[in-house]
């Protein structure tokens, strides 16, 4: 076909000729079918036809090379998982093919025969991973798998039998699961056990399992774009998080359940330091058992006691147990509270701290913005925190009665002895209390006792008379009355109290018992007489009281010494006060 002909003119050529010759070309460069072109100078070039030729004979010499090296290594190609293919034999592979595959061959570690489907992929027919699909380069897949959760379990710090795969298979008592596909580790909150048959996907970091036909929830653990997430879902909406720096001193940040977060290095690094290096003051900064109490009685959480402010803010009126908790072997035997003084009861053991989602009943003390209230009505908290001075407000579903904004200088410690059943104490539902053995209380410290129906019966106080004497009194319920040791001057004084003995009474005798008694009372109704008196102690004061006329007679011997020197015959009414003497037998009338 004739063209335009062209100069011989060096490159880059602005001859008109030559322009039209290279339009010529570029249309034939572009649509010709034929494989090559000739330029103006005679040389041969490749058109895009002639490249896609050159690129197809590739491509097939590739396949070529790869299945042979396929064969060669015992596997034999039986399709793709965009076409089907049916895998029947062991040594059957199916290839991912390109563009929307990864180019690489699968075997079937499963069950034969293994049909797949046309427009399939390796994970919508099995997924990739140890008894399924693996790539036909990784002969021991055991051995990656392995090396997986071995890395996984010495992260987490648990033996590898308690790490599986996330698929569908039998698990023993594992608490991590490793999904191989997205790299990412779940674990569950109490180990599993049984037959996986059903798997979710991952939903905001929580996956639900089928398990032996019961509902699990698995979590999951890592950071996520920068962030670290801490889930610990439980029975309670909420929960305590405490973030503690490696370094010794460092900082500690505590997120309470009501969404507060707390914590400086002033405030909390010095929670166990002696007192006097503390320039904030806080003895104690944030204790929490999270051991639970059997007897549902409170949370055991001390937030704040601040000991030298006159404001105190408190999570709970905490208490210290001692002993065992477990009522099948007795409860507690003693505990250390703080009590009120300013207030007229024991507000403890209380419900710990308000919180939204947290379940009162009627009646429970719960504390919030360094206040004391009361549940009017059974429920769960509401998203308003209480923090009203007076009257009855609902937190958006508990209505909570204000009782009491207390004051540091108002508490006090108590201490509580015996066990939880013993007897009913004021003030304190579902806590029974007794003394058993008392030790020693602090400064300006009191014991109150309280009877079986929960009210005040006496109270021992020890204190410090206005001359430095040390004093230990009995009181009254009413105050009214008082029983008063004085270890100074060795006395015993009484206010408001009468001296009562119990009678020891005894007739038809001629020796008189006056062991452990100070009146002995004698109403013969015929005549007897008194020789002796035994189970005396030397330095005993007793008195003989005769309730007949005529009927008994003192003898005056070397056992009883009378005044009158002779024997007494005792009238109605009659009294006589002896004196044991030091040898323990002999009574002296006084």
């Amino acid at each position: 076909m004739a063209g335009t002909i062209p100069t011989k003119n060096p490159v880059p050529s602005k001859d008109i000729r030559d322009l039209g010759f290279n339009s010529e070309k570029i249309d034939e460069f572009v649509t010709s079918l034929q494989h090559s072109y000739t330029d103006r100078f005679g040389k041969c070039h490749r058109t895009v036809e002639g490249m896609n030729w050159v690129v197809e004979q590739l491509i097939e010499q590739f396949k070529i090379d790869v299945n042979q090296a396929i064969i060669a290594a015992g596997y034999a190609p039986v399709g793709t998982f965009q076409d089907g293919a049916a895998v029947t034999l062991l040594n059957h592979v199916v290839l991912w093919s390109l563009p929307d595959g990864d180019g690489e061959y699968y075997r079937w570690e499963g069950s034969l025969e293994k049909i797949i489907p046309a427009n399939s992929t390796p994970q919508t027919t099995g997924g990739v991973e140890k008894g399924a699909w693996v790539l036909v380069g990784i002969k021991n897949w055991e051995s990656v798998f392995d090396a997986d959760l071995n890395a996984i379990a010495r992260l987490h710090n648990v033996n590898v039998n308690q790490v599986s795969t996330l698929t569908l298979t039998t698990v023993d008592n594992c608490s991590l699961f490793f999904n191989s596909a997205s790299k990412v580790c779940y674990y569950a909150l109490s180990p599993i056990t049984g037959e996986i048959t059903y798997i979710s996907s991952d939903n905001d970091g929580v996956v639900t399992l089928t398990v032996s036909g019961n509902r699990v929830e698995i979590y999951r653990a890592g950071m996520i774009a920068g962030n670290v997430e801490f889930r610990r879902p439980q029975s309670q909406s909420t929960t305590h998080v405490i973030l503690r720096s490696v370094n010794i001193g460092g900082t500690r940040v505590h997120i309470e359940p009501n969404g507060n977060v707390e914590g400086t290095t002033a405030k909390l690094d010095w929670m166990f330091d002696p007192y006097d290096k503390d320039p904030n003051n806080y003895r104690i900064g944030s204790i929490y058992s999270y051991t639970g109490d059997p007897n549902s009685t409170g949370e055991g959480a001390v937030y704040v006691y601040n000991a030298k402010s006159v404001g105190a803010a408190w999570g709970n009126w905490p208490s210290m147990h001692f002993g065992f908790q477990d009522d099948s072997v007795g409860g507690t035997p003693m505990k250390i509270m703080f009590f009120d003084t300013g207030a007229s009861q024991f507000y403890a053991p209380m419900k710990g701290m308000w919180h939204h989602g947290k379940k009162v009943k009627a009646g429970d003390y719960v504390t919030a913005s360094i206040k004391i209230y009361r549940a009017v009505n059974t429920g769960t908290t509401g998203n308003i925190t209480p923090s009203h001075t007076s009257g009855s407000v609902s937190d958006g579903s508990v209505t909570w009665e204000f009782i009491r904004a207390p004051r540091g200088q108002d508490v006090k410690p108590a201490v509580i002895f015996g066990e939880r059943d013993d007897m009913p104490m004021f003030g304190l539902p579902n806590h029974r209390v007794q003394v058993l053995k008392p030790v020693a209380v602090g400064k300006g410290g009191f014991f109150d006792f309280f009877g079986r129906n929960d009210e005040l019966v006496g109270r021992m106080i020890p204190s410090t008379g206005a001359g430095g004497e040390r004093l230990l009194d009995i009181v009254s319920s009413d105050g009214g009355s008082r029983l008063r040791l004085n270890s100074t001057s060795k006395t015993l004084q009484t206010a408001n109290l009468a001296t009562v003995f119990t009678a020891k009474t005894q007739n038809t005798v001629t020796q008189i018992d006056v062991s452990a008694t100070t009146l002995v009372r004698v109403g013969n109704s015929t005549p007897y007489i008194i020789t002796r008196f035994v189970g005396g102690t030397g330095g005993q004061v007793f008195y003989l009281e005769s309730t007949t006329a005529g009927q008994t007679t003192l003898k005056h011997n070397s056992y009883i010494r009378l005044k009158a020197g002779a024997d007494v015959v005792l009238s109605d009414k009659h009294v006589i006060a002896f004196l044991i003497a030091s040898d323990g037998e002999t009574a002296m009338q006084i």
